[in-house]
């Protein structure tokens, strides 16, 4: 039953966290330091004027002619399997003759390699993204109105080698022979940008930073976001006062929920991790004069090979009480991202 509890908080939080993220606070923040487009512009200004709508979250579908504008079609490749965007809408960056459109995918991935290239399968939604705008809902009929794409992947829980990292695919000219120049809105068609970060390890890695809307202080302040560390008022103060966030009745009910949901999904792995914990300590004899339950809880999830700052998190222990316990019973502790598949 406590497997099952913990998967359904999971999934909620999950959800509540695409939820936050959504939020047009959040994705300006995103698009002003990722989209070369809106660099340019006040945070608050893309917020308010640059995101037309609602983003679609979670119910835009990958497929050939799906989406440019929420709708849906029957049009799908036989036996593909259905697939949704977390976050899809479209932003629009002033310009003094025209407005630009570009479509913009925002992606939470925990697993930053998982059993493939997340870089490829930014490729494909790209592909998907561009494609689907020449369905016949969406009123184009030429390749001529094609517009660009970004896919923008936040990856929470990178390994160590990617960690605190932000990089952008886009495509460039080649000259091979001869020096004309195509305009660059006929070929920069899709662009892809993976931030790769780790919660588990904020304090370990990411230096204190002063200037604003760099890759640096954006993976700060989703770090800040979504970290389980504190609760909702002081978390709400800092996003305001240090990352210029506005806050309005619906981000702090967002934010709320997400601090809330987090909580439970910690209680509930802290009960089952000391619940089988416990029963591993004792079948192995495990932590011989140490009765706290916690050194037993650490103990299984040693063996499960987690990483320091999780078994602190759960256990509430320190990393010294953690690698002390650990050597005192010929435990070893795993390097980190040791079992990472390559």
């Amino acid at each position: 039953m406590a497997g099952a509890d913990n998967a359904k908080h999971t999934l909620t939080y999950d959800e509540q966290v695409r939820n936050v993220l959504a939020l047009k606070e959040f994705l300006a923040w995103i698009l002003k330091v990722c989209v070369k487009e809106f660099a340019q512009y006040d945070l608050h200004f893309i917020a308010d004027h640059c995101i037309p709508g609602e983003p679609e979250k979670g119910t835009a579908r990958v497929n050939p002619d799906v989406f440019v504008k929420g709708r849906d079609t029957a049009n799908k490749i036989p036996d593909e399997k259905t697939l949704y965007y977390d976050i899809c809408f479209t932003a629009v960056v002033p310009d003094t003759k025209e407005q630009i459109e570009l479509i913009v995918n925002i992606e939470a991935q925990n697993d930053d390699h998982p059993g493939y290239s997340l870089n490829k399968r930014a490729q494909y939604y790209c592909s998907r993204l561009i494609s689907g705008q020449l369905g016949r809902d969406t009123g184009l009929r030429a390749y001529g109105g094609l517009k660009k794409v970004y896919s923008i992947w936040l990856c929470p829980y990178a390994s160590e080698r990617r960690s605190n990292t932000v990089n952008v695919y886009e495509t460039k000219e080649r000259h091979m022979l001869g020096d004309y120049c195509e305009p660059e809105e006929n070929y920069d068609l899709q662009t892809i940008i993976m931030v790769y970060f780790n919660l588990n390890r904020r304090d370990e890695t990411m230096p204190e930073l002063s200037e604003n809307y760099t890759p640096g202080k954006l993976i700060e302040m989703l770090g800040y976001l979504l970290t389980s560390e504190e609760e909702k008022e002081p978390k709400l103060r800092i996003l305001k006062e240090k990352y210029n966030i506005r806050l309005s009745d619906m981000l702090e009910s967002e934010v709320g929920n997400m601090c809330n949901l987090s909580n439970g999904v910690m209680e509930t792995g802290r009960r089952k991790g000391r619940a089988e914990g416990i029963g591993i300590g004792r079948e192995q004899g495990i932590g011989i004069g140490r009765n706290d339950e916690r050194y037993a809880t650490a103990a299984r999830l040693l063996k499960m090979k987690m990483n320091i700052p999780f078994i602190r998190e759960v256990t509430e222990l320190s990393e010294e009480q953690i690698r002390t316990f650990a050597k005192e019973n010929g435990i070893s502790i795993p390097a980190p991202d040791s079992t990472e598949t390559v």
